[in-house]
């Protein structure tokens, strides 16, 4: 599928200090930093967010991902013994069926019975996955979605430590987009963190064109890379749609030469699973399997806006793809010399 000679695993890895995991928000979305990389001279500056309006310019297509997150993570009991059981829903198979991640999880066999208490949603383990996940049939009455939003929590990455700490925001409302719309994924797509809908609008009167896909932001995004070869890596799949307006537009800007603007490597990975499969952006719904690292040739996205990502991750070698791998490894460096807040609730870059 990729181009390109194999890469090792280690090329991915850097050293971050932990200070630089960012634990919360910035107080206003569109003024956290800002590094800005040109790909034709190699130059770095510095900014916040809101100036991205001096690097989108009048006929970009700004792509965006209106995903929101579902509150995915539950507590529950085992029916048998009383122990607490933590519950992330990964993946819906048919409306009762979720693939889900378990702790502690060498305690759920299959057969084994958890309920919430609420009262409102139990689950019973029937399956034993190859990567030790568990496929748990849910039991409930109702809207499943809505008896989340009244019992689950929102999945916040586990590199966000802050139980116990009071907080002056709340997650429910920061980790979502302002553009949030179709309730489907279990990680935001932080790149969009960032946008303010006053931002929105005055790129829009800049003359931008903002369109928006779906996708559900799943496991696979945050899976982290076990293969010492990353071509041997298998990512897992994400569903995701382009409405009919946003593909037109999309392929007309391609032919016309028009810059499209990925806001993500979700939006990256959609549109550029869509035009792999079908040679143009197609509309509708899809499943992407898309693994894209250096080698890969961008067929759709011509400049990218994205925060800065764990180490040894399927993200990273997709932005590696964008600059290559020593020069991203570089713009790393000088990010953390320079302070820059790192991974979901950290700081952004876009490579142009």
């Amino acid at each position: 599928m990729n181009e390109g000679e194999n890469i090792s695993l280690e090329e991915l890895d850097y050293e971050l200090p932990e200070a630089l995991i960012a634990q919360r928000p910035s107080e206003k979305r569109d003024e956290c930093r800002l590094l800005v990389y040109n790909r034709t001279d190699g130059e770095i500056s510095h900014h916040i967010f809101h100036d991205i309006v001096r690097y989108l310019r009048e006929g970009d297509i700004l792509v965006l991902n209106d995903a929101k997150v579902i509150k995915a993570r539950l507590f529950f009991r085992k029916a048998e013994t009383g122990a607490e059981i933590e519950v992330l829903l990964l993946r819906q198979i048919d409306e009762n069926r979720w693939i889900s991640l378990t702790r502690p999880a060498k305690r759920l066999k299959i057969g084994t019975e958890l309920k919430h208490e609420s009262g409102v949603l139990c689950a019973r383990v029937i399956a034993v996955l190859e990567g030790g996940e568990r496929l748990l049939e849910l039991n409930y009455d109702g809207d499943l979605l809505r008896i989340l939003e009244d019992i689950g929590e929102i999945p916040l990455p586990p590199y966000i430590k802050r139980k116990g700490i009071e907080s002056d925001f709340n997650d429910d409302e920061y980790y979502q987009t302002v553009f949030a719309k179709n309730l489907c994924a279990i990680a935001a797509p932080t790149a969009g963190l960032h946008f303010t809908e006053s931002l929105i609008n005055e790129l829009m009167k800049n003359g931008v064109s903002v369109k928006t896909i779906t996708l559900r932001v799943g496991y696979g995004t945050f899976k982290p890379i076990t293969t010492d070869n990353i071509r041997n890596h298998r990512m897992e799949q994400e569903d995701y749609f382009i409405p009919r307006k946003t593909a037109t537009d999309i392929n007309k800007g391609i032919a016309t030469g028009r810059r499209i603007v990925a806001c993500g490597t979700t939006v990256v990975r959609a549109l550029e699973d869509s035009y792999y499969k079908s040679g143009k952006v197609k509309y509708g719904w899809s499943t992407a399997d898309l693994f894209i690292y250096p080698g890969f040739k961008f067929k759709v996205t011509d400049a990218l806006i994205t925060n800065f990502h764990l180490p040894r991750s399927s993200l990273m070698a997709m932005v590696s793809a964008y600059v290559g791998l020593d020069r991203l490894k570089e713009i790393y460096r000088i990010a953390i010399e320079e302070g820059y807040r790192f991974f979901s609730y950290g700081d952004a870059m876009m490579i142009i």
